[in-house]
């Protein structure tokens, strides 16, 4: 008892000395902590008494008890009682390192956790792809003859805030290569920069990026960052059956397309999940020139890898190649359109993954009716004959 009792009064002697040092660890250092120890019973799915502690804005809303954490109060604080008392972790406590790293952070006030109260903080919570756009404030510029736009002000922002200033301004031939290779991907025409450098009008650059806007490779070059996303690629790609997709060359196209046209993005995102269904067609039916494009854009539902065509027979191996084909097109629907992953939430509930396992097979389940694995089209048995009636009794006559 006098051992135990002798221990006690050295660990805590220990942390007194250590706390009494004027350390003052940031938020960075104590979030690998609650990352490492805590996170599994208080992560973004299933947080335990509504605490989640996986992000600093969730840490100081708190759960069911309210904010966890009072700045500078070690005795008001929740979280530090718990903790101090051994029950939170419940299997394994803290380490004394790590109490004391607590501790200090606590004890100087909790620098970097943000005040529960302020609107701002409830955003943050929210996991960062659901939250709604807003217009942030406009920070002042500082030096507001250097700033043209809002952009600028943002930009001057933070360059004040580093220490730092603008670079001189570029000359012309610079500032159109600049924007030539920005927006096209290519290096602008001795033409095109004679043109400007002799334009001393005040709208020549507005006239000089709109031209390279409606460039027919602007949405070449800025297509392509949406192609990479949406996982497109000309063959199937699945391991070593990497047979070809004779075409998709016709989605490629129609993205491009659709940049250069400045599709909304609403319809841009509907034709490429729902085009079929948007122009209600029904194989073996006419084809109108209307149809062509939202049902070329359902190709955005075949980028994933597909080796199905090439199983071997086998049938445990045939039924994992077509549901990797379904899980496929799933990942790539959600990376590309909500910002997540969803990898993990196919197997068990992801304590880092704002969707549980459940909701991962309510989702599959909307792209189960045409990735059927029971009843499945092999890739090259999926081409059909599209046209008007009268093409096509042409074209077999």
């Amino acid at each position: 008892m006098r051992l135990m009792l002798a221990i006690c009064l050295v660990l805590a002697a220990t942390r007194a000395a250590i706390a009494d040092e004027g350390l003052h660890p940031d938020w960075a250092e104590v979030k690998q902590i609650f990352k490492q120890r805590c996170v599994e019973c208080h992560g973004p799915i299933k947080p335990k008494a509504d605490l989640n502690l996986s992000n600093v804005a969730s840490l100081a809303l708190g759960g069911e008890s309210g904010p966890p954490i009072v700045p500078g109060d070690l005795d008001a604080s929740l979280i530090w009682q718990r903790i101090d008392d051994s029950e939170m972790p419940p299997d394994e406590p803290l380490s004394e390192d790590e109490l004391v790293l607590v501790r200090r952070w606590i004890g100087a006030g909790a620098p970097g956790l943000p005040d529960p109260d302020d609107p701002a903080t409830q955003v943050e919570a929210v996991h960062w792809s659901f939250r709604p756009l807003t217009a942030p404030a406009v920070p002042p510029a500082g030096s507001e003859s250097a700033a043209r736009t809002d952009i600028d002000r943002f930009i001057l922002s933070r360059l004040h805030d580093a220490g730092l200033s603008l670079s001189a301004a570029a000359d012309r031939a610079t500032l159109v290569r600049r924007v030539s290779f920005d927006l096209t991907g290519l290096p602008p025409t001795p033409a095109a920069i004679i043109a400007f450098k002799d334009d001393s009008a005040p709208d020549a650059y507005q006239r000089m990026v709109d031209g390279y806007l409606a460039s027919p490779h602007y949405g070449i070059r800025w297509g392509k960052y949406w192609l990479d996303s949406a996982g497109y690629a000309d063959s199937n790609g699945y391991f070593a059956a990497d047979t070809d997709r004779p075409h998709a060359y016709r989605y490629r196209d129609w993205v491009i397309r659709a940049f250069n046209a400045d599709k909304p993005y609403d319809e841009f995102v509907r034709e490429q999940i729902a085009g079929d269904e948007l122009v209600e067609y029904a194989l073996g039916g006419d084809l109108t020139d209307e149809m062509i494009d939202p049902l070329t854009a359902t190709q955005f539902l075949r980028n994933a890898p597909d080796g199905s065509g090439e199983s071997d027979g086998n049938p445990d191996e045939v039924r994992i190649d077509r549901y990797t084909v379904l899980e496929g097109n799933l990942e790539i629907a959600m990376s590309c359109l909500l910002g997540v992953t969803i990898q993990c939430a196919r197997c068990h509930d992801h304590k880092f993954e704002p969707v549980t396992q459940r909701e991962y097979y309510s989702l599959q389940a909307v792209f189960y009716g045409a990735y059927n694995p029971e009843s499945w089209s092999k890739p090259n048995d999926r081409d059909v004959e599209i046209g008007t009636q009268s093409e096509r009794e042409s074209h077999h006559a």
